[in-house]
């Protein structure tokens, strides 16, 4: 009777990490904190939610032993505890696309796009000048941490940048996961001026999740 006990008190620690995940809002959060320390007030910003239920969703991941929280002058900024968070946060993705039929259909009629090409070869193809690997977030999250080889032109500088690319190498972009969207609106962009953009389906929080390391920006 005493082990079944004890075995429920573990189970219910363990369990704490289930429900801290188990808000669409906090899966985002996640993923936003991936890229690199944030806010709550940068966050508030990106998800357009309340800053108050903004605030309420971190400290439950907070107790949950998934993120950390430092001050920085006027503000704190919380970042992942582990890649190991991230790594379940992926997890429980594709599980989910395993798991959920009608996922994969909502995923379809939103647009989510499946370019059959993995982030290993992305990176191996960019280090061989095979592909140009264009990170499309926004410069304060590479800067923090991007894929080898990938050069950064944020969204809201492609139409300014665009003539910067050679026309005759496959370009792809990659951005924060495949539910992020922002490769998917450069994409629509690069049609406009008739050049095509392929898109990666995994991102920063795949290759996180894989153990890779994320090549930081080196000051000059």
């Amino acid at each position: 009777m005493r082990n079944i006990e004890n075995k429920h008190k573990l189970y219910r620690e363990v369990g704490l990490i289930g429900k801290a995940l188990g808000h669409e809002v906090r899966l985002e959060l996640i993923e936003l904190i991936a890229q690199c320390p944030q806010s709550v007030e940068q966050l508030t910003e990106i998800l357009h939610e309340d800053y108050k239920s903004i605030s309420a969703h971190l400290r439950v991941l907070y107790r949950a032993g998934l993120v950390r929280c430092t001050r920085d002058g006027r503000y704190q900024r919380y970042q992942l505890t582990s890649p190991k968070v991230a790594a379940l946060a992926v997890m429980l993705r594709e599980t989910a696309e395993q798991s959920i039929s009608t996922l994969s259909e909502l995923e379809s009629e939103i647009g989510v796009t499946k370019y059959a090409m993995e982030v290993e070869d992305a990176v191996r193809w960019a280090s061989q000048s095979k592909i140009i690997l264009i990170d499309v977030r926004p410069e304060k999250e590479f800067n923090a941490g991007h894929l080898p080889h990938a050069i950064n032109i944020p969204l809201d500088t492609i139409n300014e940048r665009i003539d910067e690319l050679s026309d005759s190498v496959t370009l792809v972009a990659y951005c924060r996961g495949p539910y992020c969207f922002l490769a998917q609106e450069a994409a629509r962009i690069f049609a406009k001026h008739h050049r095509r953009l392929r898109i990666l389906n995994e991102g920063v929080m795949e290759w996180m999740s894989h153990g890779e390391l994320l090549e930081e920006t080196k000051e000059v």
